[in-house]
């Protein structure tokens, strides 16, 4: 999915393989308790990995997805996504149309890509990964209503220039958290 403008990749590790003698290091106790909410609230009780979730369901088609299926769309979303920098603080400004009721919800989300790992334990002793779209900081808003509109600031620094960084705002529907909008911008 690298390089694609219609498609933003996350990429969020999780720890309940560490107990197999390799912890990976991008993991996260948070991560892996988001993974099992989204999975609770698509009205599953399984999670495995690599999982992957495209607007908002389970996606199990993705490693045929170039030569087969569709990538699952988001509905026609009515919420508009602005991100602004000045200097290390990155501030998200969001609409809804009139339309849209109810709460929205959001999280901000930092990227970064060119990781690599040498895998000295477990099944995949002994390869080489590299990572992209590796979630570093996740931070969820808390919801708002809809019509009243919101916005969120975040500081970010720049990283180092061997793992570019990107930040990323998500809107998500505040019951369900499936997302609605999406907007990523290079620090």
């Amino acid at each position: 999915m690298k390089g694609r403008a219609d498609v933003l990749p996350l990429a969020f590790h999780v720890n309940y393989w560490d107990r197999l003698g390799w912890p990976d290091r991008f993991a996260s106790p948070e991560f892996t308790a988001r993974q099992h909410e989204l999975a609770r609230l698509a009205g599953s009780r399984q999670v495995y990995t690599p999982q992957v979730v495209a607007a908002g369901r389970d996606w199990r088609e993705w490693r045929e997805w170039r030569n087969g299926p569709k990538l699952p769309t988001a509905s026609t979303s009515t919420v508009s996504l602005s991100l602004a920098r000045d200097g290390d603080k990155v501030t998200a400004r969001v609409a809804a149309s009139p339309d849209i009721t109810g709460r929205l919800g959001g999280y901000w989300a930092v990227l970064e890509d060119q990781h690599v790992t040498q895998v000295r334990a477990g099944e995949n002793a002994g390869e080489t990964l590299r990572h992209d779209h590796v979630v570093r900081l996740y931070k969820p808003v808390p919801a708002w209503t809809a019509a009243q509109g919101g916005s969120s600031q975040i500081s970010v620094s720049r990283g180092v220039p061997e793992h570019p960084r990107r930040v990323v705002f998500v809107v998500t529907d505040g019951s369900t958290q499936r997302p609605l909008q999406a907007l990523a911008l290079a620090c």
